[in-house]
């Protein structure tokens, strides 16, 4: 009886934990998911601004730093540069460049 109850006891714990991770992380296929081939798509960052070159684009990062601004350069299939930050600082980073 006891050899049952452990086992029955170690399978109620094991679908337990398997509800509360299916709770806690979930699924997301409602989202969107890029393709990782596509060299236009940057995760999480966003474009603020472009550059014809890489210096050019340099200068602008280096505006967003001295304004506090995390950014990063990204050359564009297209031949220019992109300024990326994250969308929370794009408003603002797209402010400073203007």
């Amino acid at each position: 009886m006891t050899v049952l109850t452990g086992v029955l006891g170690a399978v109620a714990m094991f679908g337990l934990l398997a509800f509360a991770l299916r709770l806690t992380f979930g699924t997301t296929r409602d989202l969107p998911v890029p393709d990782p081939d596509d060299p236009t798509v940057h995760g999480m960052l966003v474009t603020a601004g472009t550059a014809p070159t890489a210096a050019a684009a340099a200068a602008l990062r280096a505006r967003l730093a001295a304004a506090g601004v995390r950014a990063t350069i990204s050359p564009h299939p297209d031949g220019t540069y992109h300024v990326l930050v994250f969308p929370d600082d794009e408003a603002r980073a797209k402010a400073l460049l203007a």
